[in-house]
């Protein structure tokens, strides 16, 4: 594992195999190791390089306050720069969605393909920002909307829980939350649930807000896409994956059987099958 300081943080880069580049930005509460399996797959063909983003582990930076998506967005570019040089496919989950969305969207010259992994792009759904934009959702997709509010409340809960040092309830609050019903199907394994445990005070980053992210922003998004939803996810993330379909202009999406918003923990086998296959068509 290397160490890379870009914009004044130390990140830990793991990078393996060779070939074109894939970089995996990995979402809260997670670091570079959530990879593993799909860099086991993807490292027979391509030169993978998975990271931890600032605030996560083992990165020292812990100024949860001022991780930003920006900030982030200028990590990965500053990170490409000395890393890379060239074209890339770019894969990101759920916080990492906006991460790389942006990336692509700033530098469309430098991305040959993009895979949003459930991604936390909650702007998609709603035509305008706070709580007129909330009653527009409500109004014509309303169970996406109450699915969102119960989404948004969980995390809230997640925070608390964070706050007063309980990390492992916070863990049961949130990943409970990721299934529709919250009857989740797949068990976190040991070493994934340490994992998340060791990186639950990255759930502070989500107090920084996003930016505003709609369709003039996704039809900006030129290289091909891949959409990965669970099929067990979410109505409100199910929403966003198939608004992002609509949207970006050369898209795909796939749906992982018996898995929610962590389809490449829950479901590896299948989310690396769907990646690999779309990569034989757009990473090289």
């Amino acid at each position: 594992m290397n160490v890379v300081e870009v914009n004044g943080v130390k990140l830990h880069v793991e990078e393996d195999g060779t070939g074109p580049t894939v970089v995996l930005v990995h979402g809260i509460p997670t670091d570079y190791r959530v990879w593993r399996a799909q860099v086991d797959e993807l490292s027979k063909r391509y030169r993978t390089i998975s990271y931890s983003r600032r605030c996560a582990f083992p990165n020292q930076y812990d100024d949860y306050a001022r991780s930003t998506i920006e900030n982030n967005t200028t990590d990965l570019e500053r990170l490409m720069a000395e890393t890379v040089g060239g074209p890339v496919s770019l894969i990101g989950h759920s916080y990492g969605g906006p991460i790389v969305a942006l990336y692509a969207i700033r530098n469309p010259e430098l991305v040959r393909s993009l895979v949003l992994i459930e991604p936390y792009l909650p702007g998609i759904l709603v035509d305008q920002q706070g709580t007129l934009g909330n009653i527009s959702l409500l109004i014509r997709k309303p169970s996406v909307a109450l699915s969102g509010a119960r989404s948004l409340n969980s995390i809230k809960m997640t925070q608390q829980e964070v706050a007063n040092k309980n990390p492992e309830k916070a863990l049961d609050t949130y990943y409970s939350s990721t299934w529709e019903g919250r009857k989740p199907k797949v068990q976190l394994s040991s070493s994934m649930r340490a994992m998340m445990l060791d990186n639950m005070e990255t759930f502070r980053e989500l107090l920084t807000g996003v930016p505003p992210f709609n369709s003039e922003n996704a039809e900006r998004i030129v290289p091909p896409t891949l959409i990965v939803s669970g099929e067990r996810t979410t109505k409100y993330m199910r929403g966003v994956a198939m608004e992002l379909h609509r949207t970006i202009p050369n898209s795909q999406l796939a749906t992982i059987q018996n898995a929610s918003h962590y389809p490449h923990i829950e479901n590896p086998e299948e989310c690396s099958a769907k990646i690999l296959a779309f990569f034989s068509e757009h990473a090289c």
